[in-house]
């Protein structure tokens, strides 16, 4: 039943990623929102180098994304996400982000580890390369 729980969150972290590209961070959300624990904590890349923030909960993750999208146009390149054992997933992908007021582009090999504890994501993170993920990746699960 466990890895049913990870492999039904991969399905889950594409469609929310489709609807981040989307720009309709509502949409991502609900993506997601059965498998999120209500105090799940989600650090950012991004909003913990600027703001030092971990995101608490959906409202927290909605918080970011919105945030992320007023001023990005995002694109995940090169996905790939898979369950690793029943507790954790990771996400490795190129993040290539667009601003909206300046044009300017920019791209990033980045990772992202959910782990999950009875089935819901309690601790989200992204980190600044595949390299990374995985090692946090392999930790969590041990």
């Amino acid at each position: 039943m466990k890895v049913a729980d990870a492999e039904a969150l991969v399905g889950s972290v594409g469609r929310f990623l489709d609807e981040i590209e989307r720009g309709d961070v509502g949409a991502a959300i609900k993506a997601v929102e059965p498998q999120i624990h209500p105090e799940m904590r989600f650090t950012s890349l991004i909003g913990s180098e600027i703001e030092g923030r971990t995101y608490i909960g959906l409202d927290g993750l909605q918080e970011w994304f919105q945030d992320y999208c007023d001023i990005f146009e995002v694109r995940y390149e090169d996905r790939r996400i898979r369950a690793l054992g029943e507790d954790v997933v990771v996400g490795l992908f190129t993040t290539r982000l667009r601003g909206k007021g300046s044009d300017v582009e920019i791209a990033r090999e980045i990772g992202t580890v959910w782990e999950l504890r009875d089935g819901q994501v309690v601790r989200a993170v992204t980190y600044a390369s595949p390299e990374q993920a995985l090692q946090a990746a392999e930790a969590a699960r041990a």
